[in-house]
């Protein structure tokens, strides 16, 4: 029977959310890419879609209500030179709000998607071990992730089989 190898991937049962495996490397941060980098991509989509919708109200709002003050104003250079530095305030705030929401969602969504995706790299680590007739590997996944049930379920399964393995080889 082969030797199981260390799971570079494996990590403290009660591990905290953010705990990384020293051995990891950092390439296997995206367990895979299209599923963590799709939810952003929506969710940003979606954003960029109200903002696009709100940033155009505002602009035609306000521009008509700027066009009017100036036009009414006893110094419409000075009030124009005004709105004009408003505005641009306006806009630097905005886009940095703006740019730290989109950081935070891709952050966020990246990491869920990850919890959630990351214990299948066990799972299907086990499975090939099994298939290549190894029962000595277990799965150890952290106390909180969705799979950890099934982990414990494939370990159970996996000790089974390899009782009746070794019954097998003891009458045969």
């Amino acid at each position: 029977m082969r030797r199981p190898e260390a799971n570079p991937l494996a990590r403290e049962p009660n591990a905290g959310f953010f705990t990384l495996n020293p051995r990891r490397k950092s390439w296997n941060l995206l367990q895979r890419p299209d599923l963590q980098l799709r939810l952003p991509a929506y969710l940003l989509a979606l954003t960029l879609a109200f903002v696009g919708l709100l940033s155009a109200h505002t602009w035609d709002v306000y521009g008509r209500l700027f066009a009017r003050a100036v036009a009414e104003s006893n110094q419409p250079a000075w009030f124009e030179r005004t709105l004009s530095a408003q505005t641009g305030d306006f806009a630097l705030v905005w886009g940095a709000i703006t740019l730290a929401y989109v950081l935070s969602v891709v952050i966020l969504c990246v990491a869920y998607v990850h919890r959630m995706v990351g214990p299948l790299v066990p799972l299907r680590r086990h499975l090939e071990a099994m298939k290549n007739g190894d029962f000595s590997v277990r799965t150890h996944l952290r106390s909180r992730d969705a799979f950890q049930e099934l982990a414990e379920e494939l370990n159970e399964l996996t000790a089974a089989l390899a009782d009746a393995e070794k019954r097998e080889r003891a009458q045969g």
